[in-house]
């Protein structure tokens, strides 16, 4: 076979491939989207299913925001405003590494809300501020 004719038939090769790839899907291509009611179908199905896992998620952050106040340790959480009132003698007697995992926990919970993963802690009796944690820093402790 001479050059010019192994890249002809090289090329025919190639192409066949990418139709196939095409046709089965393996290959997307962003231009086909809006045209193949099958890549339309598909991206509606993934749109549904991150609505459905949204939704879990603010179950589960309800849930968890439920049970934190049910142990009597916290007995407001805000996460507009990004603060949590804690039992101030209950927070005094906690060792650090609870305060610590505390503090992630409720961080998280307003990250989840609100984006921003920040929370001030303070204690419900006094109004003085217990710890406060900015996302960026390590957790200050007061």
């Amino acid at each position: 076979m001479t050059a010019n004719l192994r890249r002809i038939v090289l090329v025919g090769v190639l192409f066949a491939a990418l139709a196939a790839a095409v046709a089965t899907n393996l290959l997307v291509l962003p231009w086909l989207d809006s045209r193949d009611p099958r890549m339309a179908a598909r991206r509606i199905a993934a749109e549904q299913a991150q609505r459905d896992r949204d939704a879990t998620r603010r179950e589960e952050v309800v849930a968890a925001k439920a049970a934190i106040l049910k142990t009597g340790a916290f007995t407001r959480i805000d996460c507009e405003t990004h603060e949590a009132q804690a039992d101030g003698p209950a927070w005094v007697m906690s060792t650090l590494e609870t305060k610590r995992r505390a503090v992630d926990v409720l961080s998280g919970i307003c990250q989840a809300e609100t984006g921003y993963r920040r929370i001030t802690i303070i204690d419900d009796r006094s109004g003085r501020k217990l710890a406060e944690y900015s996302g960026y820093s390590a957790t200050e402790f007061y």
